[in-house]
């Protein structure tokens, strides 16, 4: 229950500090329902979530707070920091939502709990960092024109491809 009104909070929350904290509650109990799976390997793959998450977290909680300093002092000539904030937040929610290079995380835990709970972490938990990932994009756009942050986005979603389809091939295990 805690992961879904996590999940639906990320969503609603009328903020991106709200986002961030919806998503930091949603990594947690993530975790927590992982670890408490009594499938071998899911302390460890629980601990792996924790990790992975909580360090894409941070530059997520930095591009959070540069966009908040940029927008609430009406400043929109800040764009170097705008562009920083940006990279911080698709390499940050990135890494939650599962992009390569780190994309391994997302297979081990998905494999470790039962059913149920690993639809909920290969759907909804990576829908969540997009949609905040989205509105974070929402927030660049006038400031910095489309062009920048859609290259940037794309180039990011190239990368991750190029990296993952060596992993894909090689992989035997259907829930990885």
């Amino acid at each position: 229950l805690a992961l879904l009104a996590a999940l639906l909070g990320s969503a609603l929350a009328p903020t991106l500090p709200l986002v961030w904290l919806a998503l930091e509650g949603a990594v947690l109990a993530t975790a927590l329902l992982t670890g408490l799976d009594e499938a071998p390997g899911a302390r460890e793959a629980a601990w792996r979530a924790l990790m992975v998450s909580a360090v894409g977290l941070a530059p997520a909680l930095c591009a959070t707070v540069l966009l908040a300093s940029t927008t609430e002092a009406g400043a929109l000539d800040h764009l170097r920091v705008v562009r920083v904030a940006f990279l911080f937040a698709v390499a940050g929610l990135g890494a939650v939502a599962g992009l390569a290079p780190v994309h391994a995380w997302r297979g081990h835990v998905a494999s470790a709990t039962s059913a149920p709970l690993a639809a909920l972490l290969t759907i909804a938990l990576p829908m969540s960092a997009v949609g905040a990932l989205l509105r974070v994009h929402a927030l660049a756009v006038p400031m910095l024109g489309s062009t920048w942050p859609h290259t940037t986005l794309a180039v990011a979603g190239l990368l991750a491809l190029l990296v993952a389809v060596p992993f894909v091939l090689v992989q035997d295990d259907a829930r990885r």
